[in-house]
């Protein structure tokens, strides 16, 4: 309440218009003739204003039954598939997330290389790869772990870091490792437009992603609201339903926001 009186912070509040003036024209990001029925749940990542697509993710179907060295194959297995799979509709330029847990790149011992050689039987090429890393499965003793990633990003991967924010690698983690990206957990960015603890966290994330050159984005996005004080803020990488959705008949649709102001002239 000080700080916001005494104005200590005061280019950190945005006015935010409201929500009415965007609208959000939908196009499809995969013409049905290039559709495949796939396992996989797509998930495009954008830049909403500058109507680009950084990357598609590729989220596993869910496992169950499978453990230990049985979970980690099938991991590295389901690799194979959806890359084969955005190979098949990716244009040149265009790049695909796809996660992995850590154990298994420690413990199956060419798994960087199998990956590697996934990625060149897919027609694809390693820059346009990003591995991700959930931030729950990250633990203390990331010796193994960091190593194996350094033959990934020598070949040209990048690697993020998915639902940022929740688990317990935190900072510690970037002290050691910096990813190309931070995917931050849905929890801290629904309703931040209207919760200052959540501000106050996300402007430090965004000002330590500056620091060490690391792109902080934003998943789970859902309103309006939530997008416009991101935006605001300095974050350009998005994902979400506002975004993006699969339509009734399983088409995966995108949504670009534009100022009615500039559509009523």
């Amino acid at each position: 309440f000080r700080t916001f009186i005494e104005s200590i912070q005061q280019e950190k509040y945005y006015e935010l218009p409201p929500a009415t003036e965007w609208q959000f024209s939908r196009e499809p990001l995969i013409t049905e003739s290039s559709y495949i029925a796939s396992s996989f749940i797509i998930n495009p990542v954008v830049d909403p204003l500058a109507r680009k697509v950084h990357s598609f993710q590729f989220s596993n179907p869910v496992t169950t039954g499978l453990y230990g060295m049985s979970l980690l194959q099938h991991d590295l297995e389901s690799k194979r598939v959806a890359l084969f799979e955005a190979g098949s509709f990716l244009h040149s330029g265009q790049r695909v997330s796809i996660s992995l847990l850590p154990l298994t790149i420690i413990k199956i011992s060419d798994a960087p290389c199998t990956l590697l050689k996934y990625i060149e039987q897919s027609g694809l090429i390693p820059e346009q790869i990003i591995i991700e890393f959930l931030e729950k499965d990250l633990f203390a003793n990331i010796d193994e772990f960091l190593h194996a990633l350094r033959t990934l990003k020598s070949a040209g991967i990048s690697v993020a870091i998915n639902d940022f924010g929740v688990g317990n690698a935190g900072l510690l983690f970037l002290s050691k490792f910096q990813p190309e990206k931070l995917k931050i957990h849905p929890q801290l960015i629904h309703n931040i437009h209207k919760d200052g603890s959540k501000q106050a966290i996300l402007q430090s994330l965004i000002r330590c992603g500056e620091l060490l050159e690391i792109r902080i984005c934003a998943t789970g996005v859902e309103q309006p609201e939530e997008w416009m004080w991101l935006e605001s803020a300095g974050i350009f990488c998005f994902q979400g339903n506002l975004f993006s959705k699969y339509d009734k008949n399983g088409y995966l649709k995108i949504f670009w926001p534009e100022s009615n102001e500039f559509s009523e002239c």
